[in-house]
């Protein structure tokens, strides 16, 4: 119940996020970027498992940082990484990363083709 709850509220508080975004002329994708990392966190901790990953590529694809355990720990549930793979690739060609977090995008990378090369 609490679990149907959390998600309720979430689910809520995406599409008003959404809807808020759009009021500033800003495209779903520009929004579910920017609170990525929050969305992960959130729905790593009720433990769904596919909405945390469709967040950890919106991460990957337009935030600035991504952490290995949080990305172990969640394509370790789910067992597959092809969209995460790609949007680590893309992010990484464009260059536009400090070079902290390059080098976890890279190292993040390199445990998702040895672990999960598919």
């Amino acid at each position: 119940y609490v679990k149907e709850m959390g998600l309720d509220f979430w689910e809520k508080y995406l599409h008003e996020a959404i809807e808020a975004g759009a009021k500033l002329e800003k495209d779903e994708q520009d929004v579910k970027q920017e609170i990525s990392y929050a969305m992960v966190s959130i729905y790593k901790d009720l433990k769904v498992y596919d909405k945390a990953y469709d967040f950890l590529v919106e991460q990957a694809a337009g935030y600035s940082w991504l952490n290995l355990s949080v990305v172990q720990e969640i394509v370790r549930k789910i067992g597959y990484c092809d969209r995460l793979k790609s949007a680590l690739y893309t992010r990484l060609a464009k260059n536009d990363l400090s070079k902290e977090n390059e080098k976890e995008f890279e190292q993040i990378k390199n445990w998702l083709v040895f672990e999960y090369n598919s």
